[in-house]
């Protein structure tokens, strides 16, 4: 052996040195292998597309999802980014991969594959070398598809929420007590009054609540602080106008008993509280026209005894002229007084209604001269009929009353002059428009304006204007039954009347009456040159005493014989008893016992031939009254005058001889 010779433990020693070098060199090699094997599963972990590209757009490295669109068909770094995924044969316009080699820049964008038809987010970054050159870019896709139809649906719940609360008025807000974050809705912020956003201070909303209200705001407040739901109704000031909302609020109290966070509900009721208040007027209107009328009703019997004697005494021969004197000046009061009766009686919708088939732009034609002389010359008086069907089923004295009421209050609100606008046209109005007014069916109406430029109205005056007796005029000017005659009469006939008012900007009433369906009546009306008495037999019945007698008298007088019942069974029996000699029989229409419908049943059935003529003084049931119209039987409205019974009287008799 050449050289120093080596020991057995120094070859064995040299032989552990190279072992351990080549197991450290086998290590360096298996640290890179490592490395990819790691690298690789992460990439294949993330359930998203991971691709690397180099300068040519050739896919280098992908992550398992990428293997779905390379592997199988094509080999990675032999296959173009476009041509995998894309199938295409040239580069995408534009390349984001391009663009990134080109600005060194990470871009992020959203974009829907035409292959597939998903959308997908792809960001795309670059890779440096030692010197900060862009080698390589790395793309990672994300399916988004789910998330973007999650959005979606979103949206339109959003949107349906939006457009739920809208319609109904009603907008929601939520407090994070911790944090001090409040939401608003859209249609809050619209109700309030106030530019949409989601952390509105509380106080934007406080300034708005009236002032009176401002103590139940913040009761509500501390009660909600205390754990403890609400539910109040509040006035809110905006532009001046009062709206009235209604707000409902309940509280999540955290672990430790304080609240964490609060949530609610403002409702727009401002709609519902004004139809309150028009039923609640309308109630009251109804309540005040049944006192109305009731004691218009027995004044009118009474007014019957003292106008009708009062009319004997007069028509007598050999009457004192002093005494005659006093007896003329109590028939002119009660003329009056039975003015102011069926003023009231017309409110009460108990004067009795004689309708026909009416164009009612002729009958305010009828009336412009009258008007005329009335308003006076400072009143310039524009009449516009309009080209609209305008027939109404309705009684024509008191439709000219209506006119006659509105054109006065009119005249009186311009003191120093100025224009009254009448006009009609034609309206449709349905079940929504007439909720406050339960007596009118939707349908088609013809619309009287009565416009003025005067002086107007507060919204607080406006409100009592139909009310009985209630008027802006001094003392002894006026019985303030106009208006409330007006709102009687149009109720009566089935229709409604509004009115709009501002101060010094004049007055708009409008009276609405249903369209009629029926012609107007062709027939000729005979009527008598003078009052005649007769000889024939009249069965009258009649429960008020003094009326009965008083009737009885003015017939006898006129050559009548007449037999008296107190009530319809009473008058039965004397009919039956005296059927050769009876001629006609006159019935009150409301009798005790047997009124005066259920007798006219009975002798219509039994005895078809005698003709029956009414009288009442009231409208005091719809159904009591409406058969008198659908007969077409007499009708003499108490209190009632000595011509006017005999007038009615003989034309009976006489028609029926004719016959």
């Amino acid at each position: 052996m050449v050289g120093s010779s080596l020991t057995k433990q120094q070859l064995l020693d040299e032989l552990e040195r190279l072992r351990a070098k080549v197991e450290q060199l086998e290590g360096l090699q298996r640290e890179p292998r490592q490395t990819e094997a790691l690298l690789r599963a992460t990439l294949n972990a993330i359930p998203d597309l991971i691709t690397v590209h180099d300068r040519d757009l050739n896919v280098v490295l992908s992550n398992w999802h990428g293997h779905e669109y390379v592997a199988e068909k094509w080999q990675l770094g032999m296959v173009k980014c476009y041509k995998a995924y894309m199938e295409r044969d040239e580069p995408c316009e534009p390349c984001h991969a391009l663009e990134v080699f080109a600005t060194g820049k990470t871009m992020r964008l959203e974009m829907t594959n035409p292959v597939d038809g998903i959308t997908r987010e792809i960001s795309v970054y670059p890779v440096l070398d030692s010197s900060g050159k862009v080698i390589m870019v790395t793309e990672h896709v994300r399916d988004i598809s789910r998330r973007i139809e999650a959005e979606q649906a979103l949206r339109r719940s959003e949107a349906a929420l939006r457009r739920a609360q809208k319609m109904s008025q009603v907008g929601s807000w939520e407090l994070d007590v911790a944090k001090g974050e409040r939401f608003w809705s859209e249609e809050i912020c619209r109700i309030v009054g106030l530019a949409p956003g989601n952390n509105l201070a509380f106080e934007a909303f406080l300034e708005r609540v009236h002032p009176d209200d401002r103590d139940v705001m913040e009761q509500g407040w501390q009660r909600l602080q205390r754990g403890e739901s609400i539910d109040q109704t509040l006035r809110l000031v905006i532009d001046g106008k009062i709206k009235w909302i209604r707000g409902i609020a309940e509280v999540e109290l955290a672990e430790s008993g304080q609240p964490a966070r609060m949530s609610g509900i403002v409702q727009d009721i401002t709609e519902r509280v004004q139809m309150e208040e028009r039923l609640r007027q309308s109630q009251k209107m109804e309540a005040v026209g049944q006192l109305a009328g009731g004691v218009a009703h027995d004044f009118s019997n009474q007014l019957q005894v003292i106008s009708g004697y009062a009319e004997e005494i007069l028509s007598s021969k050999g009457v004192d002229s002093a005494l005659r004197g006093g007896v003329q000046e109590i028939a002119e009061a009660s003329a009056r007084a039975e003015r102011l009766v069926r003023q009231l009686l017309l409110f009460s919708r108990r004067q009795v209604v004689k309708p026909e088939s009416l164009r009612l732009g002729e009958v305010v034609t009828g009336l412009m001269g009258m008007l005329t002389r009335v308003l006076g010359e400072h009143i310039h008086l524009d009449w516009r009929p309009g080209n609209e069907t305008d027939w109404v089923w309705a009684d024509k004295g008191m439709l000219e009353q209506v006119i006659i009421n509105l054109c006065v209050n009119a005249r009186d609100a311009m003191p120093d002059g100025g224009v009254l606008a009448l006009a009609i046209e034609g309206a449709v109005l349905d079940a929504d428009a007439l909720s406050a007014y339960p007596w009118a069916k939707p349908g088609r109406f013809v619309l009287l304006s009565v416009r003025d430029n005067g002086c107007g109205m507060s919204p607080s005056l406006l409100e009592t204007i139909f009310e009985p007796f209630f008027t802006t005029k001094q003392p002894g000017e006026g019985t303030g039954l106009g208006l409330a005659t007006v709102y009687g009469v149009v109720k009566q006939h089935e229709g409604l009347v509004q009115a709009r008012s501002r101060l010094r900007e004049g007055s708009t009433f409008e009276v609405y009456l249903p369209v009629s369906a029926r012609e107007a009546a062709t027939g000729d009306h005979e009527v008598e040159d003078a009052v005649k008495g007769g000889t024939e037999t009249i069965l009258l019945g009649e429960d008020e005493d003094q009326v009965r007698e008083l009737a009885k008298a003015m017939l006898e007088r006129a050559g009548y014989t007449v037999l008296s019942a107190c009530d319809g069974r009473e008058a039965l029996d004397l009919l039956a008893a005296n059927l050769e000699q009876v001629s006609l029989v006159l019935l009150d229409v409301v009798m005790p016992v047997t009124g005066g419908k259920e007798t006219y049943a009975r002798i219509k059935k039994s005895w078809p031939e005698i003709p029956v003529v009414f009288m009442s003084g009231y409208r005091s049931d719809a159904l009591q009254m409406d058969f008198v119209a659908q007969e077409g039987l007499k009708l003499i409205a108490k209190p009632f005058g000595r011509d006017e019974l005999l007038l009615t009287v003989r034309e009976t008799l006489d028609k029926k001889r004719r016959a």
